[in-house]
């Protein structure tokens, strides 16, 4: 295959979204993963909502004997894809979010 330099560049291939240059980059306190217990049932996704400094959302997804962080964020248009159809698959957590984007205004001085 022959590719020029111009081919290879960033520009053209799209980066590939990676939870553990997010983590450290915002220096979160989310865990990257946690252990599967009998509380969670059956569960196949979990979602976590922290009220700490700003209201902000962690998605996790069950794979094997864990959780796994899927995205995090302050408001729903800023999940990744990934993250986003798990929540639109439980209309319940998207009320949610939803919810509590809209109620965080309240807390603005």
């Amino acid at each position: 295959m022959n590719t020029s330099k111009d081919e290879a560049t960033p520009s053209v291939f799209q980066k590939q979204f990676c939870i553990h240059e997010k983590l450290k980059a915002e220096n979160s306190h989310w865990s990257y993963a946690f252990p599967v217990s009998t509380v969670h049932g059956n569960g196949k996704h979990q979602l976590h909502t922290s009220l700490l400094d700003d209201v902000e959302f962690a998605v996790y997804e069950k794979t094997g004997t864990h959780f796994v962080l899927v995205d995090f964020a302050k408001d729903y248009s800023s999940l990744n894809d990934d993250a986003k159809k798990i929540i639109d698959a439980n209309p319940k957590a998207k009320a949610s979010i939803l919810a509590w984007e809209k109620e965080k205004f309240r807390w603005v001085d």
